[in-house]
């Protein structure tokens, strides 16, 4: 398995939240050789120890009122935790403590994050297990490198305070998160500004769908996360990519072992959690904040494209009716994928830099009126940034760009800056200024500029030396034509005219 370079990274700076599953514990043996439980096993032997052996067919939050009404809410959660109690972690557990995370969730009540981290010499944090919302959560966070283990469902230390009751189903969430809603405001908090790895979790896991919808009515506007789990169909990759949440095929074991291979373990313990104030801080090499020219400019002359920029909710018939929407039918696929994309991404963006001539770059997207250059340079952009996680800033129009600031840019990146600027008839002399500047400063920098060629060829001759090359947008191709018609079609923008006629 090979993890994305952006995984690797969120956790390597300290940004990534693990979020772990049944699946994470299930497997790990006891001292006497017996698996850890599932839910229906837990449901089996509950009906067997407190309701002679009835209702195994009824669900285990039923089983599990019908046990406590016939003893006691302590009686019961003891029984349970007497399940779990000796499960010891697996070896590659020992790999987990290694890495600094910016956080730890779990669904389950077993201790065997704690075991791990308490059997590590090479722990980089201290782990601090938060249970519920009396735990003095400030206080016991305040040390640096404290790690908080947020503990959502209760946990096997816990079986007779009667305000904690386990949280052994989706149901019981309404009920029983009275006393530990501070953890899910935590948890939260973490979605907003970190990268969220969920192992352990089934594709159906109720629990993992119903947080899931909860973190996207909380969080609009979030990182990209991910789910780990092995055997996944196609469908199901498409359905969790809806939602921004990316499948890698594996498994907690692979996954630790994986990042152990990838990250040097020197380096582990100078990893610090960022402070983020702005997405692009997790391309920072340092931890330091955004201010100054940098914030000037990401703030008032360019947008960061990134997988969670912001966009205004629109709708589909407003873009194909020709408005400009900016990122919106981008992000949602409104636009007809060109023949040229490819070819552009890989020879401007994909390049390596031994490859690269000049140190800053000039490459021209050129077009008649009409063509679609400017949606063309906006998905040249998107990709360039989510796909090939290059830095990608995308100028305003009759806005200007300060060359100290990109300067400090690729001092706290340490990564070649691509900048995407529209209509470059309109921005000669700053096209030139920075592409001269880049070169007197040796700032790696590349330039995708865009204009229609009766402009290219009256206004901008002074920038043709410049160019590394050039390339032109044609009118849509028969393919292209078809799959215009099939989005029209789709969201119910086909002309009356053009109903139940073909491309032909």
């Amino acid at each position: 398995m090979k993890l994305p370079e952006i995984v690797v990274s969120s956790v390597q700076y300290g940004q990534v939240v693990l979020f772990l599953g049944t699946g994470a514990s299930l497997g790990r043996q006891v001292s006497n050789g017996k698996h850890m439980p599932s839910l229906d096993s837990l449901r089996d032997v509950l009906s067997t120890r407190f309701l002679n052996g009835q209702y195994r067919q009824e669900s285990l939050q039923w089983i599990t009122e019908l046990a406590i009404s016939e003893t006691d809410l302590g009686t019961v959660q003891d029984f349970i935790a007497n399940q779990f109690r000796e499960i010891q972690p697996a070896d590659f557990y020992s790999i987990l403590p290694t890495f600094r995370w910016r956080g730890i969730v779990t669904t389950n009540f077993d201790r065997l994050v704690e075991t791990a981290y308490e059997k590590s010499k090479n722990r980089v944090q201290e782990l601090v297990p938060l249970i519920s919302n009396n735990d003095r959560i400030d206080d016991k966070l305040q040390p640096s490198n404290s790690l908080a283990l947020l503990k959502l469902h209760g946990c096997i230390t816990r079986t007779q305070d009667p305000k904690l009751p386990f949280i052994l189903t989706t149901d019981q969430y309404a009920t029983h998160r009275e006393n530990r809603n501070r953890l899910f405001k935590i948890f939260y908090e973490w979605c907003y500004e970190s990268t969220v790895i969920f192992i352990g979790h089934n594709s159906q896991d109720a629990d993992l769908r119903s947080l899931i919808l909860q973190v996207l009515n909380e969080v609009k506007n979030r990182p990209h996360y991910y789910l780990v789990k092995s055997k996944t169909t196609e469908i199901e990759k498409s359905f969790w990519e809806s939602k921004r949440i990316t499948v890698l095929e594996s498994g907690l074991e692979d996954f630790l072992k994986c990042l152990d291979q990838s990250i040097l373990k020197n380096l582990r313990p100078l990893a610090q959690a960022f402070q983020i104030q702005h997405p692009i801080q997790r391309k920072f090499i340092k931890n330091e904040p955004v201010i100054g020219s940098v914030k000037d400019l990401l703030t008032h002359d360019v947008e960061y494209v990134h997988d969670a920029i912001e966009t205004q909710e629109s709708k589909p018939k407003q873009f194909y009716r020709g408005f400009d929407l900016g990122w919106y039918p981008i992000i949602k696929g409104l636009d007809v994928r060109r023949r040229l994309t490819d070819t552009v991404i890989g020879d401007v963006i994909m390049k390596p830099n031994s490859d690269r001539t000049t140190i800053s770059e000039l490459y021209l997207i050129k077009a008649e009126a009409g063509a679609g250059k400017t949606t063309f340079i906006r998905r040249i952009a998107w990709e360039a940034a989510t796909q090939a996680n290059v830095t990608c800033l995308f100028m305003h129009p009759l806005n200007s760009i300060n060359f100290e600031a990109v300067r400090e840019l690729y001092r706290l990146t340490n990564e070649r800056i691509f900048i995407f600027i529209d209509e470059a008839a309109d921005n000669i002399s700053l096209i030139l200024k920075l592409v001269e500047d880049a070169r007197q400063f040796d700032v790696p920098l590349t330039i995708v500029t865009a204009e229609r060629l009766n402009e290219w060829n009256m206004s901008c001759n002074s920038l043709s030396e410049y160019v590394n090359n050039a390339y032109q947008l044609q009118y849509l191709s028969k393919n292209e034509i078809q799959t215009l018609v099939n989005l029209l079609s789709k969201y119910d923008s086909l002309g009356s005219h053009l109903q139940k006629k073909t491309v032909e």
